[in-house]
């Protein structure tokens, strides 16, 4: 019986997208892996962040309100820094317009545009234990 399932719905599938490891990957909207170092400026996407051993920093491109970015981050001892393109920011803590995240663990985190100048966190996951977040500063 398996073989014959098989044989007839073999081809017959096309998903527009689909869920691997909590991502949605898509033909439009997959996970890109950019160069260490580059701006990130595909809109709604998945972004697979990752270095050597040297400290790297990725631009985010300009906000886009109500567009959603997903970040993971793999990890390394030096750091990914996640940088705001100028004039944007990750919000204001203890008086500091937050403009940078570092990472040093595997990290998954989900930002979305809620102005023109301003990514909100909807949330960060990850692998550490206990549980860690970026580190945020102003320079990186």
């Amino acid at each position: 019986m398996a073989t014959g399932f098989v044989q007839r719905w073999n081809g017959k599938v096309n998903a527009a997208s689909l869920w691997l490891k909590g991502w949605a990957v898509s033909e439009t909207n997959g996970t890109l892996l950019p160069t260490p170092g580059s701006t990130l400026s595909q809109g709604a996407a998945n972004y697979n962040l990752s270095a050597s051993s040297a400290a790297v920093v990725y631009t985010l491109g300009t906000v886009d309100p109500g567009v959603p970015v997903k970040v993971l981050v793999t990890s390394v001892s030096s750091g990914i820094f996640i940088k705001a393109a100028p004039g944007n920011n990750f919000g204001i803590f203890g008086g500091s317009t937050i403009t940078v995240m570092k990472s040093t663990a595997v990290m998954a985190i989900a930002l979305v545009g809620v102005s023109s100048i301003a990514w909100a966190i909807e949330s960060v996951w990850s692998t550490a234990a206990p549980p860690i977040q970026p580190v945020f500063s102003t320079t990186t």
